[in-house]
Order: C-alpha cells, then structure tokens, then sequence
C-alpha cells in the first residue's frame, strides 16, 4: 500500500481520536470545576465531540477506507465521549445532591448507551448498514441533549443546576437511557446526498456555524432540535402502534 493510501486510512481515525480527546478533556473539566464557566466548556466539548463523531464516517467513505477497525473505534469513541463524559458532566452539575439515585441515574444513561451501540454494531454487521433507521435513540443525539441542558443552566449564570431543575436533570437522564435501548425508530439521515466537490465545503461551514451557534447562544436551539429529533422518533412510534391496533381491529371484524 502506497504512503498517501496510508495516510487516508489514518485519516478518519484521526477525528475519532480527537473526539475521544473532546470527550477525555470534558470529564477532566467537569470533575475540577470552581464554577460555571468550567462546566460550561465540558458542555461545549461533547458538541464539539458531536461535530467530530460526523465527519469520521463521511470522511472515511469519502476516500473509500471504511474498516472494521474503523467501525470499533467509533463504537469506543462514543461510549467515552457520548456516554461516560456527558454522565460525568450531569452529575457534576446536577445529580451529585442526589446521593446514590444520582449515582445510579448517572450509570443508567452510561450502560444504555454501551448497549445501544453494541446492538448497533449487530444489526449493522447484519444489514449491511443499509438501513435508513436507526433502532433507538442514537448516543450522540442523547449526549447532546444532556450538553445542551448543561450549556442553557449554565448561560445563565448555573455552576451547579438550581433546585428546581435536578430532578428534571435526573429525569432526563433516565428517560433518554430509556430511550437508547428502546425499539422506537429514529432516522438515520444517510441518505442524503451533496455534490462531491461541494462537501469540503459544506463541511468547513457547518464546523464554524456549529461552534458559533453553540458559543453565542445556540444552547436552545441545539437543545430545540434535538428534542424535535427525539419527538419526532416517538411520534412515529406512536402512529405505529396506532395502524397496528386498527388493523387488528379491522382483521377481528373481517373475521
């Protein structure tokens, strides 16, 4: 294999290395905290992983290098930077008065997310990775919620979350466990398309929206969009059920 073949290989890796930096640098600044500002910037680092986590895998089919090994580095990146750093992160800010529940809350959201991605890799390994849903609440979408959560309290002046919002933070991070290993559907987005001479880009642009909305006051917007990624998901879930039941009605009738 020549060098430059080499040296795209390497290339994906490369984000997903520096996602797990993003990740390992979040929890560091969570856990020495002295005030919100801290806090805020571990916040902003899980976008920040988020942004990363995106680009691995469309750089690597890109320059045609997707792995096996590519796969399982993804799969480990994200348990550290979307599942244990954005647990450690809401804790810090506002489940540590809750003792062992909050503890345990903590954990929920960690351990949901590992199965979510391990059933990922299975069903992925199964289809082909063909599939135009996601089968649970993808692990960067639940981390952004709880980094989002994180980056409003603490625009407005939070270190550590009011008394009135811990156990909307504790609910939170059980529901969006919840929702990781749930059956609920959720889009995958791979099917759409840009111009190839146009993603470099596309892609350069987005990085610099995406830091600037969340440094000056994209906080709601991120958390908006997210929460409607997740409605939506269970709104589907929901409509399903629905047809379902009446066609069991309607079979029982015609029966």
């Amino acid at each position: 294999m020549s060098a430059p073949k080499k040296g795209l290989y390497v290339l994906p890796s490369l984000f997903t290395v520096s996602s797990i930096f993003c990740g390992f640098l979040a929890m560091v600044l969570a856990v020495n905290a002295q005030g919100a500002e801290e806090i805020h910037r571990s916040a902003l680092l899980i976008a920040l992983a988020m942004i990363l986590d995106g680009f691995d895998g469309r750089v690597a089919r890109m320059t045609n290098t997707q792995s096996d090994f590519g796969v399982q580095l993804d799969s480990l990146a994200d348990v550290i930077s979307f599942g244990v750093a954005p647990a450690v992160i809401v804790y810090q800010f506002a489940l540590k008065g809750l003792g062992f529940f909050g503890v345990f809350a903590a954990f929920c959201f960690i351990a949901c997310g590992a199965i979510r991605l391990a059933r990922f890799n299975v069903q992925a390994a199964e289809t082909g990775g063909a599939s135009r849903y996601f089968t649970g609440l993808p692990i960067p979408a639940a981390a952004g919620l709880v980094a989002s959560f994180v980056l409003v309290m603490t625009g407005l002046g939070h270190a550590v979350a009011p008394p009135a919002a811990v156990a909307p933070a504790a609910v939170m991070t059980l529901a969006l466990g919840g929702l990781m290993v749930s059956n609920v559907r959720y889009k995958t987005f791979k099917k759409v398309r840009v111009v190839p001479h146009e993603q470099a880009l596309l892609a350069f642009v987005f990085v610099i929206f995406a830091i600037g909305a969340v440094q000056w006051g994209g906080a709601i917007a991120l958390t908006a969009c997210l929460a409607f990624y997740v409605v939506m998901g269970l709104f589907g879930a929901m409509v399903g059920v629905g047809r379902r039941g009446i066609h069991a009605m309607v079979s029982r009738i015609e029966d």
